[in-house]
């Protein structure tokens, strides 16, 4: 039976008036959820904390949140209520509450995270007078779905979760192994707590210090610019008059890079032809895996990520930087935490205003402290490198588990493929 989406859901529900906020909330923007995935929310306290102004929408379990600017970026995600007490989202989110007596809260989510509805969706916002591409609730509450009987909702909905649930836990590994490398890196190279040769940390055992420009560090270190380790590279201003549909080589751009995921994605991509990539001219705006890009302006100034082996090939499109190792000790993990060591040292002068940016040489020049000892570097190195592998591997199972989503979304929802009740995702499909 055929709907509109309005009959199906109610949208903005619940919006707290001026001054009406709890007194503690936690706060979603339209950044902190991409695809599915939730940031960590911001946690602000009445009086104490400034409070966004478009800090206003309340969510519950089972909303669903679908970002009314760009919606090819695909800012969107199902709120699972685990904390839903204080939980406020931006009014920059449309938030729908499904009725659930005949529209089962998954499957509504699956319908409006199409690309052909996506697609659709930003066609409207493209053609908006609002100063930025943006859609109204009323566009969504117009979406027409022809709806199946609850019960096949539900078959449909539950086995593409299983799909999200296994990018989930893979997205949590991910995160935990990174996790371990960037503490590995911080209490070796930041806090001098790396093994000395009875295997006790040194700096807390009592390891000699000697004083420098940055204070007191480990004796036979010595103080380099990030330089010196490290290729600092702008991109290019590709024209999209040279732009095609797929396939081709793809072009990475700053919204490719998300505010704290280590992954870049490779929706709303771009593509150039091959030749791009055989032209001598664009051969240092090819990427490589591992290499760290940093975005250097604009609202998403500080946004930094690694490349994959499902981001390759590809080039790097203006507006970031690239950090590439000078040689075979300071491996590429090494140096994205040294980078964003410093961006977290700088990120906080910004506001995020368009018309910020970083300064190369601040970058370039920043002093860090390195062993004399190459030793040292290579214990790291075996430890921390096989973990960006197994980061590597897991990342690309999620791009294959994504794509088969993806394929598979709009074939279930028109019925072209049917399910039963027991059909499963098997782990084949993640190698």
């Amino acid at each position: 039976m055929k709907y509109k989406l309005g009959e199906l859901c109610d949208i903005n529900k619940y919006t707290f008036k001026e001054g009406n906020l709890p007194e503690q909330i936690s706060y979603y923007d339209t950044s902190s959820v991409t695809d599915g995935r939730f940031d960590n929310p911001i946690d602000l306290i009445k009086g104490k904390d400034k409070i966004p102004s478009r800090a206003r929408r309340k969510v519950h379990k089972n909303d669903i949140l679908y970002s009314t600017v760009r919606p090819v970026q695909r800012h969107y995600g199902f709120f699972t209520g685990e904390d839903e007490s204080n939980s406020v989202v931006s009014t920059g989110f449309a938030v729908l509450t499904p009725q659930k007596e005949i529209a089962d809260p998954y499957y509504i989510y699956y319908y409006l995270t199409q690309k052909p509805v996506v697609e659709h969706l930003q066609t409207i916002a493209e053609n908006s007078t609002s100063a930025y591409p943006s859609i109204r609730p009323e566009d969504i509450e117009k979406l027409e779905i022809d709806l199946p009987d609850i019960n096949k909702q539900v078959t449909i909905s539950s086995f593409l979760k299983t799909i999200d649930d296994k990018i989930a836990v893979n997205n949590q590994i991910i995160s935990n192994l990174e996790e371990l490398a960037q503490t590995l890196f911080k209490r070796w190279f930041i806090d001098f707590e790396f093994p000395n040769e009875d295997g006790e940390s040194y700096r807390s055992s009592g390891g000699k210090m000697v004083e420098s420009e940055l204070g007191l560090i480990p004796e036979g270190w010595k103080l380099a610019k990030l330089s010196d380790i490290s290729e600092i590279q702008n991109g290019f201003a590709f024209k999209a008059k040279d732009y095609i549909e797929p396939p081709g080589i793809k072009v990475m751009r700053t919204l490719n890079i998300y505010k704290s995921t280590i992954e870049i994605s490779n929706n709303n991509l771009k593509f150039l032809s091959n030749d791009f990539e055989k032209d001598e001219k664009y051969n240092k705006y090819s990427l490589e895996r591992f290499d760290t890009l940093l975005v250097m302006v604009g609202g998403s100034i500080g946004n930094i990520g690694m490349v994959f082996s499902h981001n390759t090939p590809s080039l790097q499109n203006q507006n970031m930087w690239r950090f590439r190792p000078k040689s075979g000790l300071y491996t590429a993990p090494l140096v994205h935490y040294w980078v964003k060591h410093i961006n977290e040292k700088v990120k906080g002068w910004s506001a995020g205003s368009a018309r910020e940016f970083y300064k190369k040489p601040f970058f370039a020049n920043y002093l860090i402290c390195v062993p004399t000892d190459e030793t040292i570097v290579t214990q790291l190195n075996d430890i921390i490198n096989p973990l960006f592998e197994k980061i590597d591997m897991l990342v690309g199972q999620n791009e294959n588990l994504r794509h088969m989503r993806y394929e598979l979304l709009p074939k279930l929802l028109s019925g072209e493929i049917e399910l039963d009740e027991e059909t499963e995702v098997n782990d084949d499909v993640m190698v």
